[in-house]
């Protein structure tokens, strides 16, 4: 039985085949500007690989200009892996192009030596579940004067003048919700909110996002 790899080669003269040993993400990604389809993580009897496609407008067909051999043992962080069938057809759910989500079938054209593009539709990124709350947790209050401290202590550390004096007490809360990864996956999210006390009208709102490790 021939590997994904050889079929490819039969029906692609200019097939490259090399192994990545990395940890991925499975999001399909398309760009207009090239008219090239990349799709991270493909799963071929047991077998993993990545692939570049070239997308034909006037024929609405791809034709595959490269592809990878994965380690087995290699998973996508996020995201789904591709499944091809027996007759190298396969399913995209989620394709990102320029920031808009798209799903869409490939279908494999032996006469033509190319996939066949269908049902492209655009992806629903509504989920009812997103931004649901989990769990709250009231951490504590810090005093004004602890406040004060606290930025006395940080400036003298980095040895930095901070021109800030509290005005009030803060209760501090953690919380936990869900939220989207970048495959289009729930997966919990965690913050900290912090309410100054003491406050008879609104004030405004002061947002910090630091990096994620995944």
């Amino acid at each position: 039985m021939k590997s994904f790899t050889v079929m490819l080669r039969f029906v692609f003269i200019s097939l490259l085949t090399w192994v990545v040993a990395s940890s991925v993400s499975a999001t399909v990604v398309y760009s207009s500007s090239t008219n090239k389809l990349f799709i991270p993580y493909l799963e071929y009897k047991k077998q993993n690989y990545d692939a570049e496609w070239l997308y034909c407008q006037d024929c609405n067909e791809l034709a595959i200009t490269q592809s990878r051999l994965r380690q087995n043992n290699v998973y996508p962080v996020y995201g789904q892996r591709i499944l091809v069938d027996e007759q190298l057809n396969l399913h995209l759910p989620r394709i990102n192009v320029e920031g808009s989500f798209y799903q869409a079938e490939l279908a494999f054209m032996p006469e033509q030596n190319t996939f066949s593009v269908s049902n492209l539709q655009p992806l629903d990124e509504h989920n009812p579940l997103r931004g649901e709350l989990l769990a709250t947790n009231h951490e504590g209050t810090y005093r004004q004067s602890q406040i004060i401290q606290l930025i006395a202590f940080y400036s003298l550390q980095n040895g930095v003048s901070i021109d800030l004096q509290a005005a009030n007490d803060v209760d501090v809360f953690t919380i936990s919700y869900q939220t989207l990864d970048p495959g289009g996956e729930l997966t919990p999210a965690s913050a900290l909110i912090a309410f100054p006390t003491g406050l008879d009208t609104p004030s405004p709102l002061v947002a910090y996002q630091h990096g994620t490790l995944v």
